[in-house]
């Protein structure tokens, strides 16, 4: 028993050593311009501002789902200092509880909770250096979080009458989780995708409920994007603009299955 936790001690210490150099240059606010636009989100929630139509930096849209800006109001009440501490000290929390949950994935190749836990540390330790992870901290970024909801998920057994919640939640923040219920589909476990496929509509319905002023726009820059197909001489800049898209989503999935990949 001593020398598991002299085990569990020591995976821990590097962890909160590795964590403590790895984000102290993050204190600049020039970081964390993701959180800035989390932020920004929200405060147009909260004093009732066109979500799509503001720019962090003149340049950097809201690209999330009305849900999403529901949720960020919370991190746009506080303080700048206490919402980027808050957002980069829940990431390395959340790191390690990743890494335990992809070793709980079955079958698990690890057998009891605090062997899990200790590996996880460990690898969240080293884990914390790599690219994926330090842009994530430098632009206070979700991702972590999606990763920990979709594990959550999928190490849920499929009598749970929960599982699949997670990832229709997950998906209404980013899209790409969506992939994960058509993977819960394609393998056979109809009611978790058939939950979060609710889930998922639920709160798109509850976003635009809740602002119709979002809905409206949403609806009115459709409008105009059907305007200007109509307009000769745009072809071109359609092309650009639908190939430039096309790239985006699919760095996107590509970047969030990497990250789940390595996790694994």
């Amino acid at each position: 028993m001593q020398r598991a936790n002299l085990i569990t001690v020591a995976a821990a210490a590097a962890f909160v050593v590795s964590a403590a150099f790895c984000c102290a240059p993050l204190a600049s606010p020039v970081h964390l311009v993701d959180l800035h636009v989390y932020r920004m989100g929200g405060d147009a929630v909260l004093h009732d501002m066109p979500l799509y139509g503001l720019r962090y930096a003149g340049q950097l849209p809201f690209t999330y789902p009305p849900f999403a800006a529901l949720v960020f109001t919370s991190l746009a009440w506080l303080p700048w200092a206490s919402a980027a501490t808050l957002i980069t000290a829940a990431t390395v929390v959340a790191l390690p509880v990743m890494f335990y949950l992809a070793l709980r994935l079955p079958p698990a190749p690890l057998h009891g909770h605090r062997a899990a836990w200790d590996a996880a540390l460990a690898a969240a330790a080293l884990a914390i250096w790599l690219e994926p992870v330090r842009s994530t901290l430098f632009y206070g970024r979700v991702d972590v979080f999606i990763a920990c909801a979709v594990l959550y998920d999928l190490t849920r057994p499929d009598a749970s009458p929960v599982k699949g919640a997670a990832i229709g939640l997950a998906a209404a923040f980013k899209l790409t989780p969506a992939l994960f219920a058509v993977y819960l589909l394609l393998t056979g476990r109809y009611r978790a995708a058939a939950i979060a496929a609710a889930v998922f509509a639920g709160s798109v319905v509850l976003g635009f409920a809740v602002l119709p002023a979002a809905r409206a726009r949403h609806h009115q820059e459709r409008g105009l994007r059907h305007h200007r197909a109509r307009r000769p001489g745009d072809s071109g800049r359609r092309r650009a603009s639908a190939q430039a898209a096309a790239h985006f989503l699919g760095g996107i999935a590509a970047e969030f299955l990497h990250r789940c990949l390595e996790a694994v």
